[in-house]
């Protein structure tokens, strides 16, 4: 049964670490279906089964065959215990993570820029993968970070909420993926933290950041998720500070922080932020 929790209340799923604007120029042709798409057509893998989804299913010219992809992805890299080593979805990780999996996905990202369950589920795949790079064996070695950063994911990511800024589910996954991308990033590699300085210098994240807390002021997650973002730059990047303060990202962070302060996730995020702004 579906639950009748607002999405605004509902808290974070295995795709979120632990401490998850309209476009410029003229407007994309959007594919946002009212139905997902069935997946009944998908044919059972012959290789191994995250190797088919990648090389062969992932290929696919139909969008229910992508979508489903997708969802299995999701599946089998989502940990139910991130803690544990040996959860399945740690070990499927370690199995195929030489294969690059985020790159798969950023691929199709870009290819179905207009689609809705594409954008939105391959924000979901990201994350977890970003999940089980953190809390895999290899000791958080960022090679999911790393892979999405380089394949062009972050840009892919920005453009699913510059196309879809008024759709919750692609806000929250979308939010959720830059936040796992940008996590403890002052202990990134330099091609993350590269990335994060064209996130704010040029690729106008900032700015779409802002206009996602002003278009979902209720959405507890979503606003989760971006003054974590703002709090990891604003560690990275003192020399940002200032350019951060007259944007108005201090001031949309305070009013979060004013609004929901009775919501504990909220106000540890938001102290976080200034912490990392003003200590």
């Amino acid at each position: 049964m579906a639950s009748s929790e607002p999405a605004s209340k509902r808290r974070r799923t295995s795709g979120e670490l632990d401490p998850q604007p309209a476009v410029v120029g003229s407007s994309p042709t959007v594919v946002q279906p009212t139905e997902e798409p069935d997946s009944g057509s998908f044919v059972a893998p012959k290789l191994e089964e995250i190797p088919q989804l990648l090389f062969v299913e992932l290929q696919k010219d139909k969008e229910e065959d992508i979508v489903a992809a997708l969802k299995q992805l999701f599946d089998l890299f989502s940990p139910k215990d991130k803690k544990d080593k040996n959860d399945p979805a740690l070990k499927n990780w370690e199995k195929t993570k030489h294969l690059g999996p985020p790159s798969f996905v950023v691929v199709n990202m870009r290819k179905w820029a207009p689609n809705h369950y594409i954008q939105l589920w391959s924000c979901r795949v990201l994350s977890v993968l970003m999940v089980c790079s953190k809390n895999s064996c290899s000791n958080n070695s960022c090679i999911a970070e790393m892979a999405t950063v380089e394949s062009g994911g972050v840009e892919a990511v920005l453009n699913a909420m510059k196309s879809f800024p008024q759709s919750e589910v692609v806000i929250q996954r979308a939010c959720c993926a830059l936040r796992n991308t940008f996590l403890s990033l002052i202990k990134r590699p330099k091609v993350v933290k590269d990335c994060a300085a064209r996130f704010v210098e040029e690729l106008e994240g900032v700015a779409v950041m802002l206009q996602t807390i002003k278009e979902f002021p209720e959405d507890t997650s979503i606003l989760e998720h971006c003054c974590l973002v703002f709090k990891n730059l604003a560690a990275s990047f003192k020399q940002h500070h200032g350019m951060f303060i007259d944007a108005g990202v201090v001031e949309a962070v305070a009013s979060v922080q004013k609004k929901h302060s009775d919501n504990e996730e909220l106000k540890e995020a938001t102290k976080k932020f200034m912490s990392a702004m003003f200590s």
